[in-house]
């Protein structure tokens, strides 16, 4: 790995969140956002045509990513399994994950970070 990654980041362990919503179909993620807030609710009185949910299809990499994020697999591990599977895409692998990552956490908040406790 030429990447300048710090084991502390390939150490991290995310999970998803309890209200994320997903289906899987044909090893393909897709993420069902729900659109409930009060301003979309008070402009569907209004008939507004705002749909009820959105939908995000990952592509194959990104939904390969999104399974192995179980609360247990280490960035380094999730990586390991991209490689194996994906071994053309195999540049800037880590760095491209932990923005994916990053992405689901701070901007999706599908997943989130789990302490780790000292041992």
């Amino acid at each position: 790995m030429s990447e300048n990654i710090s084991q502390a980041n390939l150490d991290m362990i995310f999970k998803k969140t309890e209200q994320v919503q997903y289906k899987k179909e044909k090893d393909i993620i897709t993420i069902i956002r729900p659109q409930n807030t009060g301003f979309q609710n008070f402009l569907r009185k209004l008939k507004a045509k705002i749909p009820e949910h959105t939908y995000l299809e990952l592509d194959e990499y990104g939904s390969l990513a999104f399974t192995l994020v179980d609360g247990k697999t280490t960035v380094e591990k999730i990586g390991k399994q991209l490689s194996e599977t994906f071994p053309d895409d195999a540049d800037h692998l880590y760095t491209r994950l932990l923005l994916f990552l990053h992405h689901l956490q701070t901007k999706e908040k599908i997943i989130e970070l789990i302490e780790k406790e000292n041992s």
